[in-house]
């Protein structure tokens, strides 16, 4: 097995920057009870520079840095953070736990699926930025040997942050041969149940857990007690280490609310980011995938005159669960979004859940899959436009071709690209001439799928029109036309007072142009009896 432990050094204040508005880099400091007084348990680097740090009382730190933004540390939002960061990684595992200050997982088993370990750790890393947390990772066989090594991952990084480098890679230190030999190295003060004897410890020379474990285990256990020695097996491998298992609550519910008013949708793009991630791994641990959801944003509710919250609602064309596909159409819409007011909480609905549907490698593309560049086409249209903006062509049951369809406008998405797969079965069936095979296979290919009538051609005209005749015979673009198919008599229209008694022709150009044709069964004396319906591709 391999964990990957996330330890966050900073959570206290990654859960009140990570609602600040992006950009904004305020002088804020976290406090904390140490007893009964009020310390500074975590500031800003723009506060660190001004010489406010961890352990600080609040007087001295409002002496040298008056304008310090101080907020209570709340137990609470750091649990929320958590756990809004395990839904977001079970887009990577199924097994992630929780403690006190990160996760911890279990990587094993996805380190194919997502193209080794420092490509996974890569993507984990970038998913908790996203959910505002700044981490120290590091893996080792047992998890709780992940969790030291983590924290003492993020102890180098913030005496690197302090300390100007001196060193050069010549006199850099080596990378421990064996996970045993990196535990040995790392410091007491990582261990839990060192914490409250680390004075006694460092009495009797004990400094590093490799000190530590050439102690005699009785001698231990009856000066320090029985937990240390238990931390220490459950470390090192040689006690089993049972984790909890994060477990996805069975509705997703979850807002974010902003330190402050938010007053152009674009900025609210990375804040919806981290709800979609959060979604996105819910449904993956759900196996499941969602045909559509709603972006909530809520503007002031106190006010005098309260503004209803907007719904901006983004609908699929094929159930999803890919982070990067909903979150180009979320930042599509929001691009062109004017808000009606600002901004202080958002939250996400997705009520249409779908079981997963598993996809099957093969060898030659299915005929579903020549669909998903329009259907992802159609999507972005739908999510930068808005669905009033899209318009569709309906069909109407009507044989006359002018009449055979309207326009109508609202969500492409609503109607399912569909996919011909009996088009060679009906074309088989369809009356065709033999003496011309090329015309025949290319009017095969124009059968309307679900239409018993005969073949259509892509392009109508709005209006019929008229044909020159030459010897009895239509005249297109000066070239005579030979008919190849047909008749296909449309009577209709006695009901409405525009009938049409019309035999319709497919008819090839000496060029090779195919168009469709009629000629009006009952002619009016003085007007032509050839027309120009529509042309074939």
């Amino acid at each position: 097995m391999l964990w990957l432990a996330l330890y966050c050094p900073t959570l206290p204040l990654d859960c009140i920057l990570r609602r600040w508005p992006e950009g904004l880099d305020p002088a804020l400091a976290v406090t904390d009870l140490d007893g009964t007084k009020r310390l500074i348990a975590v500031a800003t680097r723009k506060a660190q520079a001004c010489g406010v740090f961890a352990g600080q009382s609040i007087a001295t730190a409002l002496s040298l840095l008056p304008d310090l933004v101080l907020i209570a540390r709340k137990i609470e939002d750091e649990r929320s953070a958590l756990t809004e960061a395990a839904l977001a990684a079970l887009r990577f595992t199924p097994i992630v736990s929780l403690r006190a200050s990160g996760l911890v997982m279990e990587i094993s088993a996805s380190l194919k699926l997502f193209g080794g370990s420092r490509s996974l750790k890569k993507s984990i890393a970038a998913a908790m930025r996203v959910q505002g947390l700044r981490i120290a990772a590091a893996e080792a066989p047992t998890p709780h040997g992940a969790w030291l090594l983590a924290q003492e991952n993020a102890r180098r990084r913030m005496q690197a942050a302090r300390s100007k480098p001196k060193a050069t890679r010549a006199t850099e230190p080596q990378a421990p041969a064996t996970f045993i030999d990196a535990l040995d190295a790392l410091p007491i003060v990582h261990l839990e149940t060192t914490r409250s004897s680390l004075k006694r410890l460092d009495g009797i020379g004990v400094t590093t857990l490799a000190d530590l474990r050439r102690l005699p285990v009785k001698g231990l256990a009856r000066r320090f007690g029985t937990d240390l020695i238990d931390e220490l097996a459950r470390a090192v491998g040689d006690k089993p280490d049972p984790q909890i298992v994060f477990e996805a609550p069975s509705r997703f519910d979850t807002r974010i609310e902003l330190m402050a008013r938010v007053e152009t949708a674009e900025a609210l793009v990375f804040a919806s980011q981290r709800l979609l991630a959060q979604m996105t791994g819910w449904l993956t641990a759900r196996r499941a995938a969602i045909r559509g959801f709603t972006l909530v944003l809520h503007h002031d509710r106190w006010t005098r005159d309260a503004i209803e919250p907007t719904a901006v609602t983004i609908a699929l064309s094929t159930p999803s669960n890919d982070l990067s596909r909903l979150g180009t159409l979320v930042r599509e819409r929001l691009t062109h979004l004017e808000l009606k007011a600002p901004v202080l909480e958002l939250s996400l609905e997705a009520p249409a859940i779908v079981e997963e549907r598993e996809s099957h490698g093969s060898l030659f593309p299915a005929r579903e899959q020549a669909f998903e560049t329009l259907s992802r086409l159609l999507e972005k249209l739908t999510a930068r436009l808005g669905p009033e903006a899209m318009v569709r062509l309906e069909r109407v049951a009507d044989h006359r071709p002018e009449r055979a369809w309207r326009e109508v406008r609202g969500d492409l998405l609503e109607e399912r690209v569909a996919v011909a797969s009996s088009v060679s079965t009906r074309a088989s069936r369809t009356r065709l001439p033999t003496t011309r095979s090329s015309a025949a296979r290319r009017v095969s290919n124009t059968i309307t799928p679900g239409c018993s009538c005969g073949p259509r051609p892509t392009w109508l005209l709005s209006e019929p029109q008229q044909l020159e005749v030459r010897a009895h015979r239509p005249v297109f673009e000066s070239l005579p036309v030979e008919l190849v198919a047909g008749p296909e008599r449309i009577e209709s229209g006695w009901w409405d007072d525009a009938p049409v008694t019309r035999d319709y022709f497919i008819g090839e150009n000496q060029a090779g142009r195919l168009v469709w044709v009629y000629r009006e069964r009952l002619p009016v004396p003085g007007q032509a009896l050839w027309y120009l319906q529509g042309l074939f591709g």
